[in-house]
């Protein structure tokens, strides 16, 4: 049998605040006009002018919601702000699959949410969740990789060194205003019917890929949104734009990581610039490496040991390279965070966060426009 591969891209999320917002803006050549004039918010492009409602609303009769992810153990997969939000598992433990929706009622026109869950929560005597009865994803078929369970006292050691070991799983909601149905791998995992015809009010809220900050731990391959109740969307095949679709997240950006890692020592936190040690030989290629432009540097983007997978229990920390002493092998830092608490007169400062033990460092180019 023959295999034909066309590798894509995918965004890998720490579980610690790894996340991606969509922007939602109101842009003067983008959106759908409203009946006022102006221009509806445009983070999806795709509406039929037919879809505004007289009082400046957009509505959504039906639609298609798709996400290929390897959890580990998952979490929030798509969350737009106030109208619905697709979970799958969780960070730190094996969960169901989970939709809360607001709908509005079609006659009557009142509002309520909707949650649907393929597995019911079991509560000990403090009120907290143990287990679940039902379906909970991801499975685990080797129990020698399920180091983690949050729910279980007898697997304590979280490691990233599970993530190659995850199944890949296509997620998909489908809603006819009537049916809400959620598969998972093309197997229905839950599914309600209403009795009225319902449908979704759009509004200005933020789009969320991944939760708002360490809500998902794993890779995200994709996500689709399209108008309309589709019955092949559970197929196993990879979402491509269409005429129905609303929003297409697909992580295929031509973008080039900089290769530069460096070793952070321990250091402390600081109200004014950080001077770090890193080496005379990775100040010396910090200088070739930076010529003209402003770079960053993000410590411990993983938040885990990338030879061990072992958590270091240290938050990521984005700062601003501001001198490099290539003799000295020394750096200097400060936050990108104002701080007039301990600068009273500038803002700002160095670390915010002490380092215990050696973290790596990756190098982020800085992106500026000049304004003319």
């Amino acid at each position: 049998m023959t295999v034909i591969s066309n590798p894509g891209n995918a965004m890998f999320f720490n579980g610690i605040s790894d996340a991606v917002i969509v922007p939602n803006g109101l842009f003067s050549k983008t959106g759908k006009t409203l009946p006022g004039g102006e221009k509806s918010f445009s983070h999806l492009q795709l509406l039929e002018q037919s879809e505004v409602n007289t009082n400046n609303t957009l509505t959504i009769n039906n639609f298609t919601l798709e996400a290929w992810v390897i959890p580990d153990q998952g979490g929030v997969i798509f969350e737009y702000e106030n109208l619905l939000k697709l979970s799958i598992g969780s960070p730190t433990a094996p969960g169901p699959v989970t939709l809360d929706i607001s709908l509005n009622a079609v006659e009557g026109g009142h509002t309520f949410t909707e949650t649907i869950s393929s597995a019911t929560p079991i509560i000990n005597t403090y009120g907290q969740v143990k287990s679940w009865e039902g379906l909970i994803y991801p499975y685990t078929a080797v129990n020698s990789i399920d180091s983690y369970d949050a729910f279980n006292k007898t697997k304590p050691n979280v490691s990233a060194l599970t993530l190659g070991h995850r199944e890949l799983l296509q997620v998909t909601v489908t809603f006819n205003g009537k049916n809400l149905v959620i598969y998972v791998n093309g197997e229905i995992a839950v599914s309600h019917d209403f009795v009225e015809i319902h449908k979704l009010i759009l509004n200005d809220g933020r789009i969320f890929l991944g939760g708002r900050g360490g809500e998902f731990r794993g890779i995200i391959e994709s996500v689709h949104w399209a108008r309309g109740a589709s019955d092949i969307a559970s197929e196993p095949y990879a979402p491509v734009k269409s005429n129905s679709t609303l929003g297409l997240w697909r992580f295929q950006e031509p973008i080039l990581p900089i290769d530069t890692i460096i070793d952070i020592p321990t250091v402390s936190a600081s109200n004014s610039a950080s001077t770090v040690t890193v080496g005379t030989v990775a100040a010396a290629n910090l200088i070739l490496t930076i010529p003209h432009v402003s770079y960053n540097l993000l410590i411990n983007p993983l938040g885990y040991d990338r030879t061990t997978g072992k958590p270091n229990n240290l938050p990521p920390e984005r700062v601003r390279i501001t001198g490099i002493n290539s003799s000295a092998g020394t750096i200097i830092i400060e936050s990108i965070h104002l701080d007039y608490v301990a600068n009273t007169s500038t803002g700002r400062r160095g670390l915010i966060h002490t380092r215990t033990v050696t973290s790596e460092a990756v190098l982020m180019k800085v992106y500026t426009k000049t304004m003319g």
